[in-house]
């Protein structure tokens, strides 16, 4: 019978270090193995995140490396940099979140879009329409093929984290979004061609 590779590395120091008494483990179907398993799991999560994967990183490493630290920790490392972990995210969305430091410039358009962005797929493309309909209003466009089947969760986050207090906005979800400037440079338009389709600065926007 193989020896279990489950027992988790705090188990297995222990049991490194009991060797004398390893005499009758393959008879016993490694019953002190299993045993100093059940007992390491309720200290296996402190001893990886007490000790640096290699010799190039620091103590704690797993603690407050953002992509090392467990999904259950990423709330407790975000509040060091001034953001709390929404609730409801998955832990990737949690993750970007803080990588985005979305709450750092709250108000932004390039917050809000980040803030959009976490809910999308495909090129997660967001266009913002800001004091369209008056001082206080903007538009949000993103692509139906890119959406959220609810978008419920997408309004709660942006109103929460994203959004100053006192503006309204709409979300749109339509067939694709409004194209960009960086949209008419990739595929390549002439000046006459921009000239005919962008004569006013509403048909810009």
């Amino acid at each position: 019978m193989p020896a279990p590779t489950d027992a988790g590395s705090f188990a297995q120091a222990m049991y490194d270090q009991m060797a004398p008494v390893q005499n009758a483990e393959v008879q016993t179907g490694y019953a002190l193995l299993i045993f100093l398993g059940a007992i390491g799991q309720t200290l296996q999560d402190l001893d990886y995140l007490s000790h640096a994967p290699d010799a190039a990183h620091p103590v704690w490493f797993n603690l407050i490396d953002l992509d090392a630290v467990p999904d259950v920790g990423i709330p407790w490392l975000g509040q060091f940099i001034g953001i709390r972990a929404a609730p409801g995210l998955t832990a990737a969305q949690q993750r970007q979140q803080l990588r985005d430091h979305i709450s750092w410039q709250r108000g932004t358009p390039a917050a809000i879009a980040a803030g959009v962005r976490l809910f999308l797929t495909g090129t997660q493309t967001v266009q913002i329409a800001e004091r369209d309909t008056g001082p206080y209003h903007f538009t949000i466009t993103i692509a139906t093929a890119e959406a959220p089947a609810d978008t419920t969760a997408l309004v709660n986050y942006i109103n929460q984290f994203a959004k100053p207090a006192g503006l309204t906005w709409t979300l749109v979800v339509g067939t694709a979004p409004p194209a960009t400037y960086n949209t008419i440079y990739q595929r390549g338009d002439t000046y006459i061609t921009m000239y005919q389709s962008f004569q006013t600065y509403n048909d810009v926007r």
